[in-house]
């Protein structure tokens, strides 16, 4: 476990170094959108609609490419990109039952569709561990200087500093590190705050809460620890340049869901809430009037969804 540095003279060149890096360019404050106009307070809960129906639409015929936004082969490439996102989300990987769960047939074409899904799921975990990275340099530039934060590192237990970090991270902040993902997983059933009628959904939908909360404060908490923060006795020691603490980083990151807590967390794919927007685009399937889900035009251009 890398050691924690936490004479005030180390917060203070933690501080100076990342602001001379923002001034500098080598990093920009993230721009983290609201999501108050999702519907979070609103006594309407958003529709469940289990990722299961999604599987279910899933065929063995190829994939195609998003080249051309209609037809069958379209809908079968977006489709089988977003499972592989919700799979991401899940298990911050993709192999075994869950790769055959995107493409279910045999085959060349369905080695090649396997391997372009293994690096589609490659480059979510880049983006998501980089915007990561971004958020934690914003929130500890804005935060170290305060006797909260340094009190916090200064804790004797690691959990007691992840739950302070935890506690910098806004429903704002978690959509922001996880857009790509909640283009496939419906971020407003985890985050609504009204309690589910449905006892079973209830508990989908605070495991998935806690699930979710946990690994954006670690991810968080790993990037200062390996990377942000500094040493005043080796100031020209600057990990954040040292590719070795990313990939710590990354490997922490895909493995966190095998170990407790979150190991003892039920993750079954087929209950992960689907995003409305996705059945939209694949079928005629339309959602409840009265949802506070997100709701668009079916007839629009998603184009810039498949970025």
């Amino acid at each position: 476990m890398a050691s924690l540095f936490t004479r005030d003279v180390d917060f203070e060149l933690t501080w100076e170094v990342l602001q001379s890096t923002l001034e500098a360019g080598g990093w920009k404050r993230p721009l983290i959108k609201s999501t108050s106009e999702m519907g979070l307070n609103t006594f309407q809960r958003p529709d469940y609609i289990p990722m299961g129906q999604l599987i279910a639409q899933n065929t063995t015929e190829p994939m195609g490419t998003p080249h051309f936004s209609w037809g069958t082969q379209y809908n079968q490439w977006l489709l089988k990109h977003r499972l592989a996102q919700g799979i991401e989300f899940l298990y911050h990987d993709i192999s075994g039952r869950n790769l055959e769960i995107c493409v279910p047939r045999l085959g060349i074409d369905a080695a090649v569709d396997r391997v372009k899904l293994e690096r589609h799921v490659s480059n979510v975990t880049k983006k998501t561990l980089q915007r990561g990275r971004d958020v934690a340099k914003m929130l500890v530039l804005d935060n170290v200087d305060t006797k909260q934060f340094r009190d916090a590192m200064r804790a004797t237990t690691d959990g007691a500093r992840q739950l302070y970090i935890r506690s910098l991270v806004t429903e704002d902040i978690v959509y922001y590190i996880f857009s790509t993902q909640f283009e496939s997983v419906s971020f407003p059933f985890i985050f609504h705050r009204g309690i589910r009628r449905i006892a079973a959904e209830e508990a989908i939908r605070r495991d998935l809460y806690t699930f979710t909360t946990f690994v954006a404060g670690t991810l968080i908490y790993d990037t200062y620890r390996l990377c942000l923060q500094m040493d005043a006795r080796k100031p020209t020691l600057i990990h954040d340049d040292i590719p070795l603490a990313h990939d710590i980083v990354r490997i922490n990151y895909k493995t966190m869901v095998r170990f407790s807590p979150l190991g003892d967390t039920p993750k079954k794919l087929e209950d992960l809430p689907a995003n409305p927007e996705l059945l939209l685009n694949i079928q005629s399937w339309k959602p409840d009037p009265h949802s506070t889900a997100i709701q668009l035009d079916p007839n629009a251009d998603w184009s810039h969804l498949l970025d």
